[in-house]
C-alpha cells in the first residue's frame, strides 16, 4: 500500500526533472537565423554587411543579393555593420526572416549627421512609457523609420515589455560608450594597414566590453588593439567568416 504512493511520487519528480532540462536545452537551441539587408527604407539591398553575433563570437557576411545566415540562440544580439553605414542592433527572438534597414551615414563639411542619436531615440520611447503606460504597436513604416521603436513593440506586453525594453537600452548606451573608444577611425589610427574586410572582423571579434572600455585610457586601448590584432594577424584563417557566396 505504500509503495504505490512513493512511486507515485517519484514519477512526479522524475517528470519535472524531464521538463527542466528540456526547457534548459531548449533555450540554448541554436537557431539559423536569416534575413536581407536593405539601404535605408528602400528595397534596394546592401552586400557585404558584417553581422555578428556577439554572445557567440561568431560572424557572417551578407551575400550579393543582401541576404545572410548566422547561427543564434533566443536572446543573442546581433551587430549588422558595414563601412559608410550607422551600425544596427538587434535582439533575436525567434528564427523568422529578418529585414534589417542599414542608414547610410550622410556627411556635411566632415560632420557626421543622424537624424536622432540611439540615446535620444532610446530615451524618448522610455518616456513615453512612462508618460502614457501604452502598450501600441507602431505601424510598419514607424518601425522602419524607428527601428528602436519596432523592437520595442516586440518585446510583449504590459510592464514586461518596459522591463526588457530598460535592459536593451542598457545594452545600446553601453554600446555607444564602446564605441567612443573602439571604433573604425580609432583602429586605423592604431593599425594603419589594416584593410576594410579585416577591420570589419576585427571589430566584431575582438569588441570588449562596456566594463573594459569604462576604465580605459588611450594608452590602455592602443595597448589592447595592437594586442588583439597580434593575435587576429597570427590567427585570422581560421578566425575570419566564410562569405556565403
Amino acid at each position: 500500500m505504500l509503495l504505490k504512493p512513493f512511486l507515485l511520487r517519484a514519477g512526479f519528480f522524475f517528470a519535472l526533472l524531464f521538463v527542466f532540462f528540456c526547457g534548459s536545452a531548449n533555450a540554448q537551441k541554436l537557431l539559423s537565423v536569416t534575413g536581407v539587408t536593405f539601404q535605408g527604407a528602400s528595397q534596394q539591398r546592401v552586400s557585404g554587411v558584417t553581422v555578428g553575433n556577439f554572445n557567440k563570437r561568431t560572424i557572417s557576411i551578407s551575400d550579393e543579393f543582401g541576404v545572410f545566415r548566422i547561427e543564434a540562440a533566443v536572446g543573442d544580439t546581433l551587430i549588422f555593420s558595414k563601412t559608410q553605414y550607422t551600425s544596427q542592433t538587434l535582439i533575436v527572438l525567434n528564427d523568422n526572416m529578418l529585414s534589417i534597414y542599414m542608414q547610410p551615414i550622410v556627411t556635411l563639411d566632415e560632420v557626421t549627421i543622424n537624424d536622432m542619436s540611439t540615446r535620444q531615440e532610446l530615451d524618448a520611447t522610455m518616456l513615453n512609457y512612462k508618460r502614457t503606460g501604452q502598450y501600441s504597436r507602431p505601424g510598419v513604416l514607424g518601425s522602419i523609420l524607428s527601428p528602436v521603436t519596432g523592437i520595442y513593440s516586440l518585446l510583449g506586453k504590459g510592464p514586461a515589455r518596459a522591463r526588457r525594453f530598460e535592459a536593451f537600452s542598457k545594452r545600446e548606451l553601453e554600446d555607444i560608450e564602446i564605441e567612443k573608444k573602439y571604433n573604425r577611425d580609432i583602429i586605423k589610427e592604431i593599425i594603419p594597414a589594416i584593410s576594410n574586410e579585416d577591420l570589419d572582423a576585427f571589430m566584431v571579434l575582438f569588441k570588449p566590453s562596456y566594463d573594459q572600455v569604462k576604465v580605459w585610457a588611450h594608452y590602455d586601448i592602443i595597448k589592447y588593439v595592437q594586442t588583439s590584432y597580434d593575435y587576429y594577424s597570427k590567427n585570422k584563417e581560421s578566425l575570419k567568416p566564410q562569405k556565403l557566396y
